[in-house]
């Protein structure tokens, strides 16, 4: 599970006041009781995250069929009740004694000391408690499989489960199930700890926090935990189920199997349970639901059209005129029930990530005592989170729903964001940023990944343009949003301007989610809302594109193989390098309201309504750029047209004195309009370069998107104060970056068209039916043999 019933049991007020500490007697009674009640409501959401994750392990006509609701929804219920008893008293007095040598002569818990409490506690409870009641409720949940079932319960299964796997079979998935409670504990004790010593900041020394408040902590700390814990918790289940011996050879061996796991997939249902935890300690929240929630996740066959087989045969099988109409069709659908909803999502993520640098202006550097350089940090820890979560997150992406994997990530980013109005110190304000960016990191490159399983080559550069836009209208709209908010709601409940704007911003970005929780679609193969054709068509036209008629196959493609295919790609480090220097270009973006008030404009409001037109002027260019290159199908002239177009904007803005402002702000329009121009085109110039299979693709955007986010790291240090008010040593950074992210350009398109050329070679020197001579190419070169594969260049 990757929501213990009890966690929320620990997190009321009683864990952190200083009080005489409870008996263990009664914490175990405590403990107990309340996990009892919690188990009773929430084990059909547990029996349902379980069998979804042992369902994910089997082909799709052996997955164990999903009972009616009742008394089978409560299969090992009684066995984790009991042990849940027992796991209540490990935890209670395990952390108390750790939490009482560790806390100092005021009997306080610093942050750092609580996250090593609940480690401990968390690997004791796992040996003494959870392992033997997890892997026998996870046996009992399996066995439910058979048509007869052989094990009754808990008291029955025992006894068989000792004759045929001895001790061991007890501790199945130890180590998953040790590394799941040490992560449980420590990210839910750690998370509560930091949201609540924001929220007492607000409060009179001794003063109580209320109900609400409460609830809402224990909430946003049980959001963070199911998406740390829940990869692990998968493993912990597949690792005890009866098959496990045959499956897995070790703890270890999951990682030669993760392409069978969706290892976040199952958040919908742990989601669920806390919820329902989380209404047994404060008033009832709204809850999203789907009507889907607990259906076996499944592809969906549409009369037998998955195999690749039928759906290039039936695709070949339409007349070109047919195929012409159909795809026409269905661009125009696509386009209406994707495009809109992906870029509104982008605006409001940098709407949430950028909300700091309209806050500085009014008072949020005062308010949480943060220096310049404090501030900095802010910036670049954000990158660090961000950094940590791209890889691992994009290739989970192609395992996953992403109607519901990318719609729970906004919600979660929004409620950290909106915390980020609780910060009254320099250590609260990095603990959100830093969680901002571990949460937000999913969406960008799993939306660039998205749209290329939607899109070919020749539509998906004005697509990503688009896309882009959201991060250009963000900026230009956050100016606008942000003077309004800020001018009008300082005061309002005793709070400053600036943490409304994080409070509100949030709020938005929760409804959005909600709606895309319901209109935002999957893969073309499992979308209800197109008919048989345009499915076929969907998946035909992209097959065509990739030069690969067995396309579906590809999907087969182990998760570790494709990652180690994008390492070994030497195009996939040079895709990284360019979008490295592209993101340093951009650096000033974190500061833009700030350099536009060194330019001589005083007024906060003045200030923050001049930020937004060059990034409307970037926005157009941006369109226009993709436009061309797609009519063109060109990327390297476009890429490196805008770069130079850069380059000159801040050549000027290091050369012309600070006084002369109306000229420097015009160069600002050049800086923009270059700087985003390369960073919209290089992602469509990946996509379209490392294009099968699916998840090698979505490794190498993983791989180019973390690595590029390594430069807001140290981008944040190019706009210290001591540069103001020209920032010259600034500008003269972005420079250098810009003029090597030129020479990765050109460097790209020598290899690119040195590729074609051996391809036009091989394309006239060997038969396509020649078996052997095909057999000796690589995937490319065959493509490139077969069906004429170009790189776009």
């Amino acid at each position: 599970m990757s929501v213990q019933p009890t966690e929320t049991s620990v997190l009321p007020e009683q864990v952190d006041k200083k009080k005489e500490r409870n008996s263990p007697l009664r914490s175990v009674l405590a403990g107990s009781t309340a996990g009892a009640v919690e188990i009773a409501i929430t084990y059909p959401a547990e029996f349902a995250k379980t069998r979804a994750q042992l369902n994910q392990r089997l082909v799709q006509g052996q997955k164990l069929p999903w009972p009616k609701f009742g008394g089978e929804w409560y299969a090992g219920c009684t066995t984790l009740i009991i042990g849940n008893s027992i796991k209540a008293g490990v935890r209670f007095v395990v952390f108390d004694q750790i939490k009482e040598l560790l806390q100092d002569a005021n009997g306080n818990l610093s942050g750092p000391r609580t996250v090593v409490a609940g480690l401990g506690a968390g690997v004791f409870e796992s040996v003494l408690a959870v392992t033997p009641f997890e892997s026998i409720k996870t046996t009992l949940i399996d066995d439910r499989k058979a048509a007869k079932p052989r094990l009754r319960g808990l008291f029955h299964a025992v006894p068989i489960i000792a004759r045929e796997r001895g001790i061991a079979g007890f501790y199945q998935g130890l180590v998953p199930t040790t590394a799941r409670q040490s992560l449980n504990s420590a990210t839910r004790f750690g998370s509560y700890g930091a949201f609540k010593q924001m929220a007492l900041s607000y409060k009179e020394k001794g003063e109580k926090l209320g109900s609400v408040v409460t609830f809402a902590i224990g909430g946003a700390a049980g959001v963070v935990t199911v998406y740390v814990t829940q990869p692990v918790d998968t493993i912990k289940t597949r690792m005890q189920s009866i098959e496990a011996k045959t499956l897995y050879k070790s703890s270890l061996h999951w990682l030669q199997s993760i392409e069978e796991a969706a290892t976040v997939k199952d958040t919908t249902y742990s989601l669920s349970k806390m919820a329902n935890v989380n209404q047994l300690t404060g008033p009832a929240e709204h809850s999203v639901k789907r009507d889907d929630t607990f259906v076996e996740d499944i592809d969906i066959d549409k009369n037998d059209i998955s195999g690749s087989g039928y759906v290039m045969s039936t695709y070949h099988s339409y007349t070109p005129e047919y195929s012409s109409e159909v795809e026409k069709k269905l661009l125009r659908r696509i386009d209406l029930r994707i495009m809109p909803l992906v870029v509104i999502i982008y605006i409001f993520s940098y709407l949430d990530r950028n909300s700091i640098t309209q806050a500085r202006l009014y008072g949020l550097q005062e308010d949480t005592n943060v220096t310049g350089a404090v501030y900095n940090t802010a910036i670049a820890i954000f990158s660090a989170g961000y950094v940590i979560m791209q890889l691992p997150s994009t290739v989970i992406m192609t395992k996953v729903r992403p109607s519901i994997y990318l719609p729970c990530c906004m919600i979660a980013w929004a409620i950290v964001s909106g915390s980020t109005a609780a910060a009254s110190s320099p250590a609260g304000l990095l603990v959100a940023r830093f969680m901002l960016g571990l949460i937000e990191a999913p969406f960008y490159p799993g939306a660039v990944y998205f749209l290329s399983c939607w899109y070919t080559k020749k539509e998906l550069g004005i697509r990503m343009a688009f896309l882009i836009s959201g991060l250009l209208l963000s900026n230009a709209f956050a100016g606008l949003i942000s003077s309004g908010v800020l001018s009008g709601m300082a005061g309002v409940g005793n709070l400053a301007a600036w943490r409304w704007l994080f409070i509100l911003e949030g709020l938005a970005t929760i409804a959005i989610a909600l709606v895309a929780l319901v209109f935002l679609p999957d893969y073309p193969a499992t979308t209800k809302w197109l008919s048989e054709e345009e499915t076929i068509v969907a998946q035909g036209r992209l097959a065509k594109d990739a030069g690969s008629d067995d396309v579906l196959d590809e999907e087969k493609v182990p998760m570790l193989q494709g990652i180690k295919w994008a390492l070994q790609d030497p195009r996939t480090w040079m895709f990284a390098c360019l979008q490295m220097c592209a993101s340093a270009a951009i650096s000033y973006s974190h500061f833009f309201p700030t350099l536009i008030s060194q330019l001589g404009f005083t007024n906060n409001t003045t200030t923050l309504l001049l930020t937004s037109p060059p990034y409307l002027f970037a926005f157009l260019w941006s369109l226009g750029l993709a436009l061309n290159a797609d009519k063109m199908q060109t990327r390297s002239p476009h890429a490196a047209i805008s770069m130079l177009v850069g380059m000159v904007g801040t050549i000027l803005l290091i050369a012309v004195p600070i006084h002369y402002k109306y000229p420097r702000y015009a160069f600002t329009f050049l800086v923009a309009s270059g700087s985003f121009g390369v960073y919209s085109s290089t992602y469509t110039w990946l996509s379209s370069t490392i294009v099968r299979p699916p998840v090698k693709r979505a490794a190498a955007i993983g791989i180019a998107n973390t690595i590029s986010n390594t430069a807001a790291l140290f981008g944040g240090y190019f706009w210290l104060d001591i540069y103001s008010p020209a920032f010259r040593e600034s500008w003269g950074c972005e420079l250098a970056f810009m003029v090597l992210g030129l020479a990765c350009i050109l460097t790209l398109r020598l290899v690119l068209q040195r590729a074609n050329k051996a391809f036009d070679k091989l394309a006239a020197e060997i038969d396509p039916n020649d078996s052997v001579a095909m057999a000796a190419l690589d995937d490319d070169s065959r493509r490139a043999v077969q069906n004429g594969f170009r790189y776009i260049i």
